[in-house]
């Protein structure tokens, strides 16, 4: 049998590792926690640096399609004006024809009246 001096030796020994390998697991949980945390803020860095890659692609996107938007509005204002000056153009020839049509009924009658007198 072990006598008490020996027996509290091995008590102080035990409980000395107990606690040893107590500070040793606080110390990995630690390390572990303090490993995950960095892994986390690299990877929140990495997704806010994607965010702002998206943003920025999302608004050359939108000057874009500001920019389409605005050539289509010109396009249909140009359509627009080539109609209306169609419309004023064919108007213009419609006037025209008539003109000549009143012009040669003019004549017509006259020669008409002409042949008639005689």
């Amino acid at each position: 049998m072990m006598d008490k001096e020996a027996l509290s030796t091995y008590d102080d020994d035990a409980l000395e590792g107990k606690a040893l390998r107590s500070a040793l697991a606080a110390c990995i949980t630690f390390g572990e926690q303090a490993r995950r945390r960095e892994e986390w803020c690299r990877h929140k860095a990495e997704l806010e640096k994607s965010v702002k890659e998206l943003i920025h692609d999302k608004d050359a996107a939108l000057r874009e399609v500001c920019k389409l938007e605005d050539a289509l509005r010109q396009a249909e204002l140009r359509l627009r004006e080539a109609r209306d000056d169609g419309k004023a153009e064919g108007k213009a020839e419609a006037e025209r024809v008539a003109a000549e049509e009143r012009k040669q009924a003019a004549e017509d009658a006259e020669k008409a009246k002409a042949e008639a007198v005689v």
